[in-house]
């Protein structure tokens, strides 16, 4: 009778103990608020892709780059005028290329121009190369690299001229 006794107690502590234990679940994911705090850029940025990811589908529809834009450090009050410029350049797929655009044209979701990438008379290498965010303006067609161009060159707009906006034409279109 006594083991049996011990027994309980060892069962009712056991199932104690596993009640007060923390969870080891990961918390749910939330959704987006905008309220959120934004994570910052990056300050490593991975290998490039090959060619074969840049027509994989990572872009199902315009929401899609909306957290893109939000995992690559976008202030949360640009996400939304971010994702419509993206759908007025390329109709939110990585793909587009604009032939037509001076400098080689313009590529990917936010049309980025290869005068970007390409050398000229201020960088040897590329404007995108030099910040640590390209290898080469092939790497446009590749969703998560164009977003994170797009901010690069939204950062220096804003810090040098007041306007992130401004390099984009659709932008002035739609103020």
């Amino acid at each position: 009778m006594e083991a049996a006794v011990r027994a309980l107690i060892g069962l009712v502590t056991a199932v104690g103990l596993a009640f007060s234990l923390p969870s080891t679940n990961p918390p749910a994911k939330r959704s987006f608020e905008a309220s959120q705090p934004v994570r910052p850029v990056p300050t490593t940025v991975p290998k490039p892709p090959t060619t074969a990811e840049y027509l994989r589908t990572t872009i199902v529809n315009c929401d899609d780059v909306t957290q893109i834009m939000l995992e690559q450090g976008w202030p949360a009050s640009e996400l939304a005028y971010g994702t419509e410029i993206a759908w007025r350049e390329s109709r939110c797929y990585p793909w587009v290329h604009n032939a037509k655009d001076p400098n080689g044209g313009s590529i990917g979701l936010f049309q980025i121009n290869q005068f970007w990438c390409l050398p000229n008379r201020y960088t040897k290498r590329g404007w995108l190369q030099d910040q640590g965010v390209l290898e080469s303006c092939d790497d446009l067609y590749h969703a998560t690299l164009n977003i994170r161009a797009a901010l690069a060159i939204w950062k220096y707009a804003e810090d040098k001229h007041g306007n992130g906006w401004g390099p984009w034409a659709t932008a002035r279109e739609t103020k």
